[in-house]
């Protein structure tokens, strides 16, 4: 009798915990949201917005708004570009979310089955804000991406995406689009935001030719936490790019194209390097490759650099852009007010440095490469003005053209410079006011 009791207490408790269970994770699921929502949007790159969250028993409802946030810059666009802008860039993601520990999620489009026991899953379906008039006219549905997110018990979040793949025709100009859809996967642990994606790019048909993106392919390891902006790694590879016209002797097409970019964020101060580079590009019968460019800066106050600029953007959205040209022809630093102005002083005190900017490209006869390198003195007093601004600056300049190279394009007759190891070289410099070309003083400041 005591075994049987026993047994009908437990099940009865098991079934309490079931029914109730729901209830608790929902409320721990929505703030959970609420904080990611938080976390992912960055002054200057998004905005992030919960617009509404209606939570109930087994299952919550929720709609974010996505914005991209360039440093308030969309204030200075004049109408209609600014408006026309906003419609192609603001996103809204609406989610089913299933409460835990029995989320009984079941299938949603082509993502895998969501596990029997998670804290939560999140169905996501993406359309546009203010849909833009041409992709009214033609996607036939309005959800352009979806996404299953599922919560496990740690606090860690697997994730699955895609923009779906379509087919669709343009009336004017006439075209046929063909888009092969882009998939990935990624993993929310801790601080760290990383994963993977591949597509099968894109297709446009033309009565008079026809445009290909090929496949694309990419990957990013990033901290989405404790600093105004991601930071950590990203690459992105492209099989290629080609166009052609069948009306036209004109055909372009670039191959391999890869980019990379690294980030870090230190006390306040961004480090950052990146990568970009082709195999080869053709231009009907010209052609180069491989081509590529690299930069790496370290030192820079993002925090001050966007109070200056979103008080640039603040002014011209204010000013006629006439009256903005004009004062800017006139002296740059009438853009900044004095907050803008002790922003700035404030960045450059910390020394922001170019270490290097290459950019470089091989043809047939040679290869042609640019190098700057820039760095401030923080240390150094300076006054409201440019003169007094560009003394702080330290910065090298150095360009390579091969001979051969100049004489094909016809330059050579406008570098008057003797050539040095078979290549035309110009070295720059600017230290303390003073600028120099090739050892020579040009002017000074």
């Amino acid at each position: 009798m005591k075994k049987n009791i026993v047994l009908v207490v437990s099940v009865f408790v098991l079934l309490s915990l079931l029914f109730f269970a729901p209830f608790f994770f929902g409320i721990a699921l929505e703030r959970k949201f609420h904080e990611l929502a938080a976390s992912f949007s960055k002054e200057g790159s998004v905005k992030v917005t919960v617009a509404s969250y209606e939570r109930g028993w087994l299952s919550s409802k929720a709609k974010i708004l996505v914005e991209p946030d360039y440093m308030g810059f969309y204030g200075a666009y004049p109408e209609p570009l600014k408006t026309e802008l906003a419609k192609w860039t603001t996103l809204v993601e609406e989610f089913e979310i299933r409460h835990g520990p029995l989320p009984l999620a079941g299938s949603f489009g082509d993502f895998d089955s969501a596990p029997l026991f998670a804290a939560g899953v999140f169905d996501g379906k993406t359309t546009f804000d203010n849909p833009p008039e041409v992709v009214s006219t033609v996607l036939a549905e309005p959800v352009f991406a979806m996404s299953r997110a599922v919560g496990g018990f740690g606090g860690g979040i697997t994730v699955q995406w895609s923009v779906v793949p379509f087919t669709a025709k343009i009336p004017k100009p006439e075209a046929t689009v063909e888009w092969k859809g882009i998939s990935g996967d990624a993993v929310i642990a801790g601080p760290i935001f990383s994963g993977s994606f591949k597509g099968g790019g894109l297709v446009l048909t033309f009565s008079e030719g026809e445009a290909r993106l090929g496949d694309i392919e990419g990957s990013f390891d990033l901290n989405y936490l404790d600093a105004p902006l991601f930071f950590g790694k990203s690459s992105v590879g492209m099989a290629g790019f080609e166009a052609k016209s069948s009306k036209e002797p004109f055909s372009f097409s670039a191959t391999a194209m890869k980019i990379f970019s690294e980030r870090g964020y230190n006390c306040g101060l961004l480090d950052e390097r990146g990568d970009l580079s082709v195999e080869l590009v053709k231009f009907g019968d010209f052609s180069f490759g491989p081509a590529g460019e690299h930069f790496a800066m370290k030192n820079i106050d993002y925090e001050n650099f966007m109070k200056l600029f979103k008080e640039i953007a603040a002014l011209a959205e204010k000013e006629a852009v006439g009256g903005i040209a004009a004062q800017k022809d006139a002296d740059p630093l009438a853009l900044i007010g004095d907050e803008g102005w002790i922003a700035l002083k404030e960045a450059l005190s910390r020394s922001p440095e170019l270490e290097n900017f290459e950019i470089w490209a091989s043809f047939p006869k040679g290869k042609a490469e640019a190098k700057i390198s820039a760095v401030f003195d923080g240390k150094k007093e300076i006054s409201r003005d440019i003169a007094s601004i560009a003394r702080g600056l330290s910065a090298k300049v150095e360009a390579r053209i091969p001979v051969e190279l100049a004489n094909e394009w016809g330059a050579s007759a406008l570098i008057p410079l003797p050539p040095e190891g078979g290549a035309y070289v110009v070295k720059g410099e600017m230290k303390n006011g003073e600028v120099f070309v090739n050892g020579a003083r040009l002017f000074s400041l």
